[in-house]
Formats: C-alpha cells, structure tokens, sequence
C-alpha cells in the first residue's frame, strides 16, 4: 500500500567517499545510499555493495509484497446461484461464499455481519468467521450482508441484498 524504500546505514568509521551499487539479480539498479524500487506484488531480491576504495560490504535483503485484498460475494439457494438484488424463492439454505484476489493466502480472514458495514468494524459483532456462511435467518423479507476480508495487510469489504419471497402454495377448496 505505499514505497519500498531500502536503504543503506553508515558507521561511525565511514569517512571515506562511499560508492554504492543496488542490484536486483545481476542488474546495477541505483548507485546512492537510498532505492526505491518497485511495489509490484511478489517476491523480490536485492543486493546492495558498498566500496570506499579500500573495502568492500554487501548486503542482501528478500521481501514480499502482496496484492491488495479484493473481497466478492457468491450466493446460491438451492441449486441456483443468485446476484446482488435478487429476488428469490427460498428453496432450501441460503449459502454465501467469500472470495478474495490476495496472494497472501497464508494471512487471509473473513468476518460476516448482518447489514451494511464500514471496513472500520470495531464493536460490531461477527455473525460468522468463515469463507461460506449459512444464514439461520431465511424469513421473508429484504437480507444484507457484508463481509469483510483482511490479509494482514489490507482489507476489503463486499455486501449482498436479496429478497425472500415465500412459495407459493396452491389450495383447493370445495362447497356444496
């Protein structure tokens, strides 16, 4: 979510005139004591060498960056997959399913809440803590829920509406 920023520290016995040379596999990328390289997602390696004309140092350092969490909602009643808005009939259990786009699977979370939400969800109480959560509350009428997903790093919400319409039921009735 913001720079990468490595950067060299100089002892105290450093008096000399420092060169620096900042390397990503074999390629010199920067030659100041500061680097700013790249924020794109995945794995990176670089190396920095540090010469004073006498010496010679370097270091190495590995990170990762990983895509910002993109959450979406999948709903299904039934055998049938609904959208956002719905109207629906209910035929058997409600089932919705977080997904998210993160590489960061390893860190990945998910709290569901009744109604809409802000990403900032402090004091509000998590109905379920799971990728797919089953409703208990299948009555008629209008249904939100937003999940929130976080990756250690960042978070994202999605929220869903449907409409439950109850079935309906034919009757007949006889008189003389």
């Amino acid at each position: 979510n913001g720079d990468v920023v490595l950067s060299t520290i100089r002892t105290p016995r450093s008096t000399a005139h420092l060169i620096y040379h900042w390397f990503d596999a074999t390629t010199s990328r920067c030659t100041t004591s500061e680097y700013r390289p790249s924020n794109e997602p995945g794995t990176h390696t670089y190396k920095v060498v540090v010469t004073d004309g006498c010496s010679r140092s370097e270091a190495t350092i590995t990170y990762n960056i990983y895509d910002a969490v993109v959450a979406s909602i999948s709903a299904i009643n039934g055998e049938t997959t609904f959208d956002n808005g719905a109207n629906i009939c209910l035929n058997g259990n409600v089932v919705l399913t977080a997904s998210n786009t993160t590489s960061n699977t390893a860190e990945v979370s998910y709290s569901w809440y009744e109604g809409v939400v802000e990403l900032d969800v402090e004091g509000a109480t998590a109905v379920c803590t799971t990728a797919e959560y089953t409703p208990t509350n299948v009555a008629q009428g209008t249904h939100t829920y937003t999940v929130v997903v976080t990756d250690g790093c960042s978070k994202a919400k999605s929220t869903i509406t449907y409409n439950i319409y109850n079935s309906v039921v034919a009757s007949i009735s006889a008189t003389n």
